[in-house]
C-alpha cells in the first residue's frame, strides 16, 4: 500500500509536470504570436483514474469499500479488482499473479507489481481509541495540538483551523473516551486521507510557479566517479525529462531576444552586399528598430550562397516573435555551424597574426644578437689580425736593423777600402795629368 501511494504521488506530479511544461510552451508561443501546431504529449490521466477513480472503479475506492465492510478481506478486494479492471489498459494480472493475490499497474515510469496481502489492515491503520484518549487528556498543549486532527476525525467533527493554542487562546476540550469508540467507524482510512492531502498539495503547487529539479542517481553502488549511462537514461525516461525535451524540440526549442540574435549572427553576412546597411550592433536600438533590423538580418542570412550542406536551413524553421526569435533545431544547428566555421577562421587569422608578430620579435632579437656576435667576432678577428701585422712589421724592422747592423761594418770597411783605392788611383792619375800639364806648358814656353 505504501508503494502504491508513492507511485500515485509520482503519477500526480508527473501529470502536473507534463501539463506545466506544455502550458509554458503554449503560453510563450501565444505571447509572441508564433504559428505553432499542437504537439501530442504523453498523458497519464487513465492511470490516475485507475488508482483514484470514484466508486466503484478506482483501486483506492474499492479498498475503502472493503475496509468499511465488517466482513471484508484482502481476497475479496483483489477479486473485485480482477473483475472490474480486467480490461483496463493500465491494469493487468497474469496467471502467475492471481494465485498470489497480486496485480500490476502500468505506471508512467513502468509496470509495478503489487501484493494485496495486508492492504486492508494497512488502510485501516489508525491510532487506537485508548491512545487518542490519552493524547486528548494530556497536560501538554503541544501533544494535544499534535494529534488534534486524529482526535477530531475519531470524534466525527472537522479539525480546528487554528495552528496553536497561543494564537487565539484555543485549548482543546477534553472529551469522554467513549465518544472515540462510538464514532471510530467514521474515521477516514489511510487512502482517503492520503488522497485529501495529495489534493491539497497539488492545489498549492498549481497556485505557484514551480521550478523543477531532477535528481539523478549515477550508479546503484553509491561509488564516486562512476556513471551508469543506462541507469541515468532510464531515470531521465521515467522522470519524463526525455518527453519534455521531445515536446520542446518538436516546436522551437531555441529562443533568443532580438538584440541577442542580431549580435550573435550579424557577423555571418559580412560578405553579403547588404551587410553595409546593417549596423554592427543593435544594443542601443529601440524595440521596433531592433525587430526591423533582426528581420532584415534573418532575410540576409537566407540569401547567402555557396554554403555547405550542414549550413542550409528552411525559412519555416525560423520565426520572429514580438520580442524573441524562435529557431528550430535545424536552423539553430545551421547558424551555429556557420558561426563556428567563421569563428574558427577568425581564430586562425588572429593566431597567425599573433604567431607572426611573436616570430618577428624573436627574429629581430636573433638577428640583432647574430649581428652583435658577428661584430664581436669580426672585431676580435680584426684585432688579432692587426696585432699580427703589427708584430710582423716590428719583426721585419728588427730583422732589417739586425741585418743592417750585421752587414754595416763589412760594408763600411769595403767602402773605405774602395774609397782609398779610388782616391789613390784618382790622386796618381791627377798627379800624372798635372805633370803632363806642366810639361806641356813648359814646352809651350820654350
Amino acid at each position: 500500500l505504501e508503494q502504491l501511494c508513492i507511485n500515485y504521488t509520482n503519477e500526480k506530479l508527473q501529470q502536473q509536470f507534463n501539463s506545466f511544461v506544455f502550458k509554458m510552451e503554449q503560453a510563450e508561443y501565444d505571447r509572441e504570436a508564433i504559428q505553432w501546431s499542437f504537439v501530442q504529449f504523453p498523458d497519464n490521466q487513465d492511470c490516475l483514474d485507475l488508482i483514484e477513480g470514484k466508486k466503484p472503479d478506482g483501486v483506492l475506492a474499492m479498498l475503502d469499500d472493503e475496509c468499511n465492510n465488517p466482513s471484508g478481506q484482502d481476497e475479496n478486494f483483489v477479486q473485485r479488482l480482477y473483475k472490474a479492471l480486467d480490461k483496463h489498459p493500465r491494469f493487468s494480472a497474469s496467471k502467475l499473479h492471481r494465485p498470489k493475490g497480486q496485480f500490476c499497474v502500468h505506471h508512467y515510469a513502468g509496470a509495478v507489481t503489487y501484493s494485496t496481502e495486508g492492504f486492508r489492515d494497512k488502510n485501516r491503520d489508525m491510532l487506537p481509541s485508548e491512545a487518542l484518549n490519552v493524547f486528548d487528556h494530556s497536560t501538554l498543549d503541544f501533544v494535544r495540538i499534535l494529534f488534534q486532527d486524529e482526535i477530531a476525525a475519531a470524534a466525527g467533527r472537522a479539525p480546528p483551523k487554528s495552528k496553536s493554542p497561543k494564537q487565539n487562546g484555543f485549548r482543546p476540550a477534553r472529551r469522554n473516551s467513549a465518544s472515540f469508540a462510538d464514532k471510530s467507524k467514521k474515521a477516514k482510512t489511510v487512502a482517503s486521507k492520503f488522497k485529501t492531502q495529495l489534493a491539497d498539495l497539488m492545489s498549492n503547487i498549481n497556485a505557484t510557479q514551480p521550478h523543477y529539479i531532477r535528481c539523478l542517481k549515477p550508479n546503484d553502488q553509491a561509488e564516486p566517479g562512476l556513471c551508469d549511462q543506462r541507469r541515468v537514461a532510464e531515470q531521465l525516461r521515467y522522470g519524463g525529462v526525455l518527453e519534455a525535451v521531445r515536446v520542446a524540440r518538436s516546436g522551437f526549442p531555441v529562443r533568443m531576444p532580438h538584440q541577442d540574435f542580431y549580435l550573435r549572427y550579424r557577423g555571418l553576412c559580412m560578405t553579403h552586399p547588404q551587410a553595409k546597411a546593417l549596423p554592427a550592433s543593435a544594443r542601443k536600438a529601440k524595440a521596433a528598430e531592433s525587430e526591423k533590423l533582426t528581420r532584415r538580418l534573418a532575410g540576409v542570412l537566407l540569401e547567402i550562397e555557396n554554403l555547405k550542406p550542414d549550413e542550409v536551413y528552411s525559412p519555416e524553421s525560423v520565426q520572429l516573435g514580438k520580442t524573441k526569435v524562435f529557431l528550430r533545431k535545424e536552423a539553430h544547428d545551421a547558424l551555429e555551424a556557420r558561426r563556428s566555421r567563421l569563428r574558427f577562421a577568425a581564430c586562425q587569422r588572429i593566431q597567425s597574426a599573433s604567431r607572426a608578430r611573436q616570430a618577428r620579435k624573436v627574429y629581430v632579437r636573433v638577428i640583432a644578437a647574430a649581428k652583435l656576435v658577428q661584430r664581436s667576432l669580426r672585431g676580435h678577428q680584426g684585432r688579432v689580425l692587426a696585432e699580427g701585422l703589427r708584430r710582423l712589421r716590428a719583426a721585419t724592422q728588427i730583422q732589417s736593423h739586425a741585418r743592417k747592423a750585421l752587414h754595416m761594418f763589412p760594408y763600411q770597411q769595403f767602402r773605405w777600402a774602395v774609397v782609398r783605392t779610388q782616391a789613390h788611383f784618382r790622386g796618381r792619375r791627377g798627379r800624372l795629368r798635372a805633370l803632363e800639364e806642366r810639361g806641356f806648358r813648359a814646352a809651350v814656353l820654350l
